[in-house]
């Protein structure tokens, strides 16, 4: 058994097949991955900003609600901005960022740092324009914002980055859009969405942020509408938007719609379920998308599932008091030492597999378990790899190969110990190693009803051989070649078309079997 370091970028491993060997061919329920970012379900929590709509007035405030909606309404902060407009979470410092829309006559806080612990805030950006958007990119520590020049038909608004301590403001670029609008970032393909709000001609557009003068329309919005919510859901590689009508008392042409970061399947996930759509958040340890609705004096947070079909209708999540909701985010309260992006395993011509992983946050990590099973209830230890750095926020790749791998369907899973002794078990991922495909041969079956069953354990699979009309067959089983299972039906079959069903290592095959 060996294993190695890779410095490789992680569009190299998305998207990698795994497959039996010999045939090269995808197998169901086999390619298992974990896309970008992926956090078991934990204590995550929402934070919501109410606004009093007095910009000389200072009773606004930064808000927290458990995650069911239900529990833990508790104040945060209040008295630290007058007009508060957005908030982004800053999981690693425990604080969140407020933007602040009064307009001003001078130089003055634009951007607050707020503690989650204390409520305690302080300036973090000045400047004389509104901040129309807010995005932080937690691997490489910075936030982005947009700054507006309150001009729709101008394009003076500026990008700017700066480091998450404060340090370093730099601008970007400028020219992008006339009416700036929120902002999201896909931190993988180096790009930054953006939301173009004009009445005229409102879209998203995608920015690459090499080359900051390549800025493409990803989304066309019909005019007087407008994407007021936007974000990147990395997992499943889409952009998730709200449309706005601009008619609060009418919510049936504001949607929910998400489209492929490659700008293709546009699609309608929800409508007329809220009246003034505002700020959107994708709550990955819950697996959901949470919506604003900042009508004044009826506010709402409503949730959608990520993984739902379409259209659907969304679920009321929690009614805050009534002053208006100017923003919502997400936190996790209890993160893992460790963010999987992506684990793979993978069948190679010389009988190994090849397990690949991807971090994109470690802390006081120690390393990792690997593990194997043939029924996804024993495992193995197959061997240990240390961390590249205990303390990173940086892509890191991991390889490690294992030479003796079972045979047939196997299964094998991460354990990751931090520095105390604390472990994190990370869901399995399947991988097929065989020189023949499973299935039944020869097929279609003379009606002598004998034939062979290749599969990977004949001991202890159960076989079920029924009609397509859901009468069972009774069969015999008459020995083994070739470690394949000989099978003979024990009564006179008609010709048509039979179903064969074979569970075995927690996984489940269904043949059709043709009589002649």
């Amino acid at each position: 058994m060996k294993h190695h370091y890779l410095s490789q970028s992680l569009s190299r491993l998305l998207l990698t097949p795994i497959c039996c060997y010999s045939a090269r061919i995808w197998h169901p329920g086999i390619l298992l991955w974990f896309l970008l970012i992926m956090a078991l379900p934990g204590h995550a929590q929402v934070y919501y900003l109410l606004s009093d709509n007095i910009p000389v007035a200072r009773t606004d405030q930064l808000r927290r609600v458990d995650a069911d909606g239900i529990g833990g309404d508790v104040q945060i902060a209040t008295n630290f901005a007058d007009s508060p407009r957005s908030i982004v979470i800053d999981n690693a410092s425990n604080r969140a960022f407020v933007a602040e829309a009064r307009a001003r006559t001078a130089i003055s806080a634009c951007i607050y740092s707020v503690s989650l612990a204390t409520g305690a805030s302080s300036t973090f950006v000045s400047s004389l324009s509104i901040v129309s958007g807010m995005t932080i990119d937690a691997t490489n520590n910075y936030l982005c914002y947009l700054l507006s020049d309150s001009q729709p038909t101008t394009s003076v608004d500026e990008l700017h980055r700066v480091n998450l301590d404060g340090s370093n403001d730099v601008l970007i670029g400028t020219g992008y859009v006339n009416s700036p609008g929120p902002i999201s970032l896909d931190v993988q393909s180096n790009r930054l969405f953006m939301s173009d709000l004009r009445a005229q001609a409102p879209k998203i557009v995608a920015l690459n942020l090499a080359s900051p003068a390549s800025a493409t329309t990803i989304v066309t919005i019909a005019a007087n509408s407008g994407a007021s919510g936007i974000g990147v859901d990395t997992k499943a590689g889409k952009l998730y938007y709200v449309i706005t009508d601009n008619v609060p008392a009418d919510a049936s042409q504001d949607q929910l719609r998400r489209i492929n970061l490659n700008g293709t399947s546009d699609e309608q996930v929800a409508i007329g379920f809220v009246n003034a759509p505002g700020d959107l958040a994708i709550d990955f340890p819950n697996n959901r998308i949470l919506i604003s609705d900042v009508r004044s004096v009826l506010p709402k947070i409503y949730s959608v599932a990520r993984s739902t079909t379409v259209p659907v209708v969304p679920s009321l999540l929690f009614t805050p008091t009534t002053q208006t909701l100017s923003g919502i985010a997400v936190a996790n309260g209890n993160p893992l030492p460790v963010s999987l992006v992506s684990f793979t395993a993978k069948a190679e011509a010389n009988h190994t597999v090849a397990l690949d992983w991807v971090t994109s946050f470690e802390t006081n990590n120690k390393g990792f378990l690997i593990e194997r099973s043939k029924d996804l209830l024993r495992f193995e230890t197959v061997g240990e790899v240390s961390e590249l750095s205990s303390e990173s926020k940086a892509l890191k790749a991991y390889h490690f190969v294992d030479q003796t791998p079972y045979q047939g369907t196997s299964y094998y899973r991460l354990t990751q110990t931090d520095l105390s002794g604390k472990t994190t078990v990370f869901p399995a991922v399947s991988v097929v190693l065989r020189d023949e495909a499973y299935g039944v041969y020869p097929n279609p079956v003379i009606n002598d009803g004998r034939f062979t069953l290749r599969l990977d354990e004949p001991e202890t699979a159960t076989i079920r051989f029924n009609s397509v009309d859901g009468r069972s067959v009774p069969f015999q089983k008459q020995g083994m070649q070739a470690g394949n299972l000989l099978l003979r039906a024990t009564e006179k079959l008609s010709t048509g078309v039979y179903l064969l069903t074979v569970d075995e290592r927690s996984q489940r095959r269904q043949y059709r079997i043709v009589v002649e």
